[in-house]
């Protein structure tokens, strides 16, 4: 994820004013992008920061956690929860590896979520763009519901809709999930249009 987030930034920089695709994503949406949001867990190969905290079981969750404050939290997540509401965020995706499928909410609860039918649509509309993950073995289509998967709390795409009202979704990038270097370049080419289409969205 962090390889293909720097790739997607410059695709974004080096190709406005030369793509109109590009410079009219520019051009019309607000984007940020964070590469790496827990830099103690990528340098030890592990998803827990150096306190051994699961930054993504850390966010405020309206199940068992339902109070909106960063107090008490990880930094990591501190530092996310206080950035993000100075922005209009309408869409966001967040990536992982260790399987290949999309993710949407619910994480932590079994009922429909409000917008289920628009969340199943644009998952399937990133996953139909990239051909490996559409044509999973495992998740039909290439996208699954999380907790239909598993269940969590404390996800971060749980607290951006119900605090945030922002669409969120958990894209798996590769089954492995530290891939080698040398599959980056595939990756790449298998997530490029599909994280294009995705902004889109917006």
């Amino acid at each position: 994820g962090i390889e293909l987030c720097m790739n997607l930034i410059d695709l974004l920089t080096s190709s406005y004013g030369a793509d109109p695709q590009i410079t009219a994503l520019v051009d019309r949406v607000e984007i940020s992008i964070m590469p790496m949001a827990n830099p103690d867990g990528t340098t030890a190969r592990s998803r827990y920061n150096a306190q051994g905290h699961d930054l993504n079981r850390s966010f405020p969750d309206r199940v068992t956690d339902p109070v909106n404050s960063p107090n008490g939290r990880p930094r990591e997540v501190q530092r996310v929860m206080n950035w993000t509401p100075d922005h209009t965020f309408v869409l966001s995706a967040n990536f992982h590896a260790g399987a290949l499928v999309v993710n949407y909410p619910w994480d932590a609860t079994y009922d429909y979520h409000p917008d289920d039918a628009m969340l199943y649509q644009m998952s399937l509309g990133y996953a139909s763009r990239n051909l490996p993950m559409y044509n999973s073995s495992s998740f039909p289509r290439g996208i699954t519901n999380g907790v239909a998967w598993y269940l969590i709390y404390g996800g971060l795409q749980d607290w951006s809709y119900v605090w945030q009202g922002c669409n969120d979704v958990t894209i798996e990038l590769y089954d492995t999930k530290w891939p080698a270097y040398s599959q980056i370049a595939g990756l790449w080419n298998d997530n490029r249009a599909a994280m294009l289409a995705y902004m889109e969205l917006c």
